[in-house]
């Protein structure tokens, strides 16, 4: 390892680990080829290296699910449940958008196809794809694993979630740019509309279908009224909340 610093890496507990930004050995030769002429590994260093590196990671043993390497399966594919799996590991390991790891959910969140143009993806940005082989556009359209999860990352995003049985909004991922020319984000939970306004004085207000009104002091939903919203009753026709 004299020779390639960088190439392996020593935690503090003393175990040697592959370079985390090698995505794969490819990555890892051009790394060495772009080193100085006096840094560069030996033929014979270089070549244990790569064997090191196939037996850590068994790179040749992932190839799709027939066994065979096809267009639409195997190493080079992009699979895009994966990556909107990914996303929610990220999400539950930050605590909001000040979280120092924040920068990498946004990172993994900007690779999503709904965040590329259509000639980069290959498809409507906004339609589900189950994956993209390598060097083409998105394949297989259809209802993949990535729309729940994206659902479930969307929620956690607008910070839904429920305490002792009561509905509670705690979006504290979001940031400006989430927000309208106006400082809101309107959508629907349980078919009721919800709408987040910055300029908001009060922590909730309940509007109700007769036109009477409820201010809440926290953002938490008391009770009766969170049990109209998850019945779907229509009783409650906006729910306003400062973020």
């Amino acid at each position: 390892t004299r020779q390639c610093g960088m190439v392996l890496v020593e935690d503090r507990n003393g175990t040697f680990h592959f370079n985390h930004l090698f995505r794969n050995a490819a990555c890892m030769t051009e790394y060495l080829d772009h080193l100085p002429q006096e840094e560069q590994p030996g033929a014979d260093e270089r070549k244990a290296l790569l064997e090191l590196y196939e037996k850590v990671f068994h790179h040749r043993t992932f190839t799709g699910r027939s066994g065979t390497f096809y267009a639409y399966e195997g190493l080079g594919s992009i699979y895009w449940h994966m990556v909107s799996k990914l996303l929610i590991a990220v999400q539950e390991n930050i605590s909001n958008s000040r979280d120092p790891l924040f920068s990498f959910y946004k990172d993994v969140k900007s690779g999503l196809g709904s965040a590329k143009q259509p000639a980069d993806y290959g498809a409507f940005p906004c339609d589900p794809y189950s994956h993209t082989p390598y060097k083409r556009g998105a394949q297989q359209p259809g209802m993949t694993g990535q729309v729940k999860e994206e659902i479930l990352g969307r929620w956690m995003e607008l910070g839904l979630g429920m305490q002792c049985g009561k509905a509670s909004f705690a979006p504290s991922y979001l940031e400006k740019g989430d927000f309208d020319e106006s400082g809101k984000i309107c959508f629907s939970w349980c078919g009721t509309s919800i709408e987040y306004g910055r300029n908001m004085t009060d922590a909730m207000n309940v509007v109700f279908s007769d036109g009477t009104e409820r201010t809440c002091p926290t953002r938490v939903l008391p009770e009766e009224e969170s049990r109209l919203l998850f019945s779907r009753s229509g009783k409650i026709t906006l729910i306003r909340v400062r973020p």
